[in-house]
Protein backbone atom coordinates (compact mmCIF):
# COMPACT_ATOMS: atom_id res chain seq x y z
CA UNK A 1 0.00 0.00 0.00
CA UNK A 2 1.15 3.63 -0.95
CA UNK A 3 1.63 6.21 1.78
CA UNK A 4 1.56 9.59 1.26
CA UNK A 5 2.80 12.40 3.88
CA UNK A 6 0.39 15.40 3.95
CA UNK A 7 0.98 17.73 6.39
CA UNK A 8 -1.83 19.17 8.65
CA UNK A 9 -2.61 22.40 10.51
CA UNK A 10 -4.27 23.30 13.93
CA UNK A 11 -5.88 26.71 13.69
CA UNK A 12 -7.59 28.18 17.36
CA UNK A 13 -10.50 26.90 15.75
CA UNK A 14 -10.30 24.09 12.77
CA UNK A 15 -7.68 21.58 11.93
CA UNK A 16 -6.92 21.34 7.95
CA UNK A 17 -4.57 18.89 5.47
CA UNK A 18 -2.77 20.98 2.78
CA UNK A 19 -3.49 18.78 -0.65
CA UNK A 20 -2.64 20.33 -3.81
CA UNK A 21 -5.39 21.33 -6.64
CA UNK A 22 -4.72 18.36 -9.21
CA UNK A 23 -4.95 16.01 -6.58
CA UNK A 24 -8.74 16.72 -6.15
CA UNK A 25 -9.25 16.84 -9.99
CA UNK A 26 -7.52 13.72 -10.03
CA UNK A 27 -10.14 12.01 -7.17
CA UNK A 28 -12.97 13.78 -8.94
CA UNK A 29 -13.72 15.88 -5.52
CA UNK A 30 -12.76 19.36 -6.95
CA UNK A 31 -17.07 20.10 -7.13
CA UNK A 32 -17.15 18.35 -3.63
CA UNK A 33 -15.07 20.37 -1.82
CA UNK A 34 -16.82 23.08 0.28
CA UNK A 35 -16.48 27.09 0.99
CA UNK A 36 -15.07 25.84 4.45
CA UNK A 37 -11.65 24.78 3.01
CA UNK A 38 -9.42 27.51 1.69
CA UNK A 39 -7.07 27.38 -1.50
CA UNK A 40 -3.55 29.85 -1.88
CA UNK A 41 -1.94 28.65 -4.71
CA UNK A 42 -1.86 25.32 -6.15
CA UNK A 43 -2.65 24.36 -2.37
CA UNK A 44 -5.77 23.56 -0.96
CA UNK A 45 -6.25 23.55 3.24
CA UNK A 46 -8.99 21.14 3.83
CA UNK A 47 -11.02 21.67 6.75
CA UNK A 48 -11.24 18.40 8.81
CA UNK A 49 -14.47 17.36 9.46
CA UNK A 50 -15.83 16.86 6.24
CA UNK A 51 -13.74 17.78 3.42
CA UNK A 52 -10.26 16.37 4.65
CA UNK A 53 -12.65 12.84 5.06
CA UNK A 54 -13.95 12.82 1.50
CA UNK A 55 -10.04 13.12 0.65
CA UNK A 56 -8.79 10.41 2.79
CA UNK A 57 -11.29 8.15 1.93
CA UNK A 58 -11.56 8.65 -2.03
CA UNK A 59 -7.26 8.17 -1.00
CA UNK A 60 -8.01 4.84 0.36
CA UNK A 61 -10.23 3.65 -1.94
CA UNK A 62 -7.37 3.77 -4.47
CA UNK A 63 -5.24 1.70 -1.96
CA UNK A 64 -2.83 5.08 -0.41
CA UNK A 65 -3.14 5.53 2.88
CA UNK A 66 -2.81 9.22 4.11
CA UNK A 67 -0.10 10.04 6.76
CA UNK A 68 -0.72 13.20 8.78
CA UNK A 69 2.40 15.58 9.85
CA UNK A 70 1.69 18.20 12.18
CA UNK A 71 2.92 21.45 10.95
CA UNK A 72 4.70 23.28 13.45
CA UNK A 73 4.93 26.39 11.51
CA UNK A 74 3.87 29.38 12.93
CA UNK A 75 1.87 30.28 9.41
CA UNK A 76 -0.74 27.88 10.48
CA UNK A 77 -2.61 31.41 11.24
CA UNK A 78 -2.30 32.84 8.17
CA UNK A 79 -4.84 29.48 6.71
CA UNK A 80 -7.73 31.75 7.34
CA UNK A 81 -6.33 35.16 5.55
CA UNK A 82 -6.58 32.29 2.43
CA UNK A 83 -9.36 33.09 0.04
CA UNK A 84 -12.21 30.59 0.16
CA UNK A 85 -12.24 27.57 -2.02
CA UNK A 86 -13.67 28.04 -5.33
CA UNK A 87 -13.52 25.46 -7.49
CA UNK A 88 -13.58 27.97 -10.73
CA UNK A 89 -10.30 29.51 -8.54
Amino acid sequence: MQTLRKVCFDTSSHGYIQVKRYELNELNLADKISNYSYQNGSSVYLEEDVDAEKYINAQKNKGVKIWLDPSDSKSQALIHSYKRYNINN
